[in-house]
Order: C-alpha cells, then structure tokens, then sequence
C-alpha cells in the first residue's frame, strides 16, 4: 500500500503547521489555523472491520441473553403446566364423592379345589347414587384356586375416591375330592350304591356264564387319597353264586370311582372322572363248571390287588357297607 504525504505548509501563514493526533488535525502554531485529517484507506477498513467484530460479539451476546431468557421462559411454563395440573388434580380429587367400592360386588368361586376360579359379581347400588359399572375391578389370582385360600380383589375409578381400595376374600364352595369316607352320610352312601349296581349287573353277566348269583349286596368301601389332588373309591359288592352241593361260592366284584366329588346336602350329587369294575378273570364256582366273571375270590384278595396299584403317597380307608 502506497505512503500517504501530508502537506505541513500552512495555507494562511506559509508557516510549518504540527499535528495535534489526539484531536486528529494540523495546528499551525503561528496564526492558529487548523485543519482536519482524513481518515486512510487502511484506517478506515480497520476501523470498519473493528466495529463490524463488536457488532457481531454483540449480536451473539444477545442472542445468548436471549436463549438464556427463552429456557428460563419455557422452564418456568413447564413448571406452571405442571402446578395446573397438580392443583386441577387436586381440585377434582377433592370433588369426586368418596364410595366404599365392596358393598357392590360378591365374588364367586367355582370349579374344584386346586383348579377352582374366582369371578366379581357387581350388584345393584341399592340407594342409586353409586354406579357399579364405573368402578374397576381385578382379582388375583383368579385361577388354579383351592378351598381356604384367598384372594385379593383391587378397585379403581375415575369417577369416584375409592376408599379402601384392596379387600381380601376367602376362598369358599368349591368342589372338594372326598377325603374321608366316615364324612359320608346315609343318603350319600345310598346315591353311590346305586350307581354301582348298574355296573355291578353288568359285572356278574360274566363271560359264558350259566349261573347267576342269588344275591350281590355292597359289602365294604375303600378310599385311597392324598388328601388334595384326588382320589379313587373302590365299591366291593359280595356276589353269592350257588353250587350243586347246595352250598354258596363267593365272589367280590369291585367298581372304583377316579377322582369322586361328592355333594352330600339333603339330596346329595356326585361327580367323577370315569367309573369302572376291575379285577382278575376267575371262574364263578369252586365246585363246578359255571363260567367266569371279573372280580376276586376273597375281600383279601381284593384288597391286597388295590393296595398293590397305590403310590406311598396315598393312605387308605376302608368303611363297611350297609346293605
């Protein structure tokens, strides 16, 4: 870049005029004429590019306050939303009607012990001013249930403050295996008898028999159970079939019962897997040729042939039958 000359010459006087660079002139010392400098090209690009660089440290200075404003801004609305919400919430609690959310549901179980189900029942408000159809309710666990456990029914709604919340239940009325056979009534043992006697006619048809028995009476009941899962009820019934000799051959027929759920109430019911007589193919008579039947030649027998079929983990029980 060119050298700028400045002419020190004073134009009034002729005198040698001196720079004064404070106030950015000449001043002539003689007859006190001035005059103003002007500003270089290099002067003036440095000083247009200095003010252009604090324009811009400017510039992002404010657009920092700025951002910094706007997050505070935006912080402070979150947190108003959020106080809305929790003072809305508040308020709206405290305008919903306070239920007892139980009075309005029964639970019902159903099914047999170890598989029983539990099911809520909603009832009927009886003054109408609760809906039971607005309120929620789970219970757990629903399934796989056994008698004497409990439950845990939970209630929830958005339209009423439910207090309490949880209630628990007893598990009750499901169908239970028959676990003692001296529990049986009368009447019960009367229902099972006659159940086995269809079988037990079908029993002593035997295979090529020529003689039928003069009597079959139910003679003793066995029951093998754990005492939980299941069990089986061995009927015996005594069958008396006639010899020539005028005398009698006993045979025993046995009808078992797999899992046996009895209802003993006023008039009892009763349920079971499947049903069937069981034992060895002997013949009917010691002294002649009669045929065969499936049964055993002893109540010994019968019950040494049962017991030889059981895991350790049952017990057995043995009730005489009463004819």
């Amino acid at each position: 870049m060119p050298v700028e000359k400045i002419d020190l010459t004073c134009p009034k006087c002729g005198g040698n005029m001196e720079r004064d660079t404070e106030r950015h002139l000449l001043h002539c010392p003689y007859c006190g004429h001035e005059v103003m400098l002007q500003h270089s090209d290099a002067d003036s690009i440095r000083e247009k590019a200095y003010a252009r660089q604090q324009g811009i440290l400017q510039a992002n200075a404010e657009a920092e306050k700025k951002k910094k404003f706007n997050k505070i801004k935006a912080g402070l609305i979150v947190v108003g939303v959020i106080f809305a919400f929790i003072f809305v919430g508040a308020v709206f609690n405290a305008l919903q009607p306070k239920v007892d959310p139980f009075p309005y549901i029964t639970v019902e179980f159903s099914g047999t012990t170890g598989e029983g189900r539990a099911e809520v029942i909603r009832q009927a408000a009886p003054d109408g001013d609760v809906n039971p159809q607005d309120i929620y309710y789970t219970v757990d666990p629903s399934r796989y249930l056994s008698e004497g456990e409990t439950v845990t029914v939970t209630a929830s709604s958005s339209t009423y403050k439910l207090s309490p919340t949880k209630k628990t239940f007893k598990v009750e009325g499901l169908d239970t295996y028959l676990a003692e056979l001296d529990s049986l009534s009368d009447k019960a043992l009367e229902m099972i008898h006659n159940k086995s006697d269809m079988t037990v006619d079908r029993a002593t048809d035997g295979l090529g028999i020529s003689l039928t028995p003069t009597t079959v009476t139910p003679c003793m009941m066995y029951l093998t159970t754990d005492g939980k899962t299941g069990n089986t009820l061995y009927d015996i019934y005594k069958a008396e079939y006639p010899e020539k000799d005028g005398s009698f051959a006993e045979r025993y027929i046995v009808v078992y019962y797999k899992n046996l759920i009895v209802r003993d109430t006023e008039e009892p019911t009763m349920s079971y897997d499947n049903t069937m007589y069981t034992g060895q193919i002997i013949e009917t008579l010691d002294k002649s040729y009669g045929g065969y039947v499936t049964g055993y030649k002893s109540l010994k027998d019968a019950k040494a042939d049962i017991l030889s079929h059981q895991s350790s983990a049952v017990t057995l029980q043995e009730r005489e039958s009463q004819p």
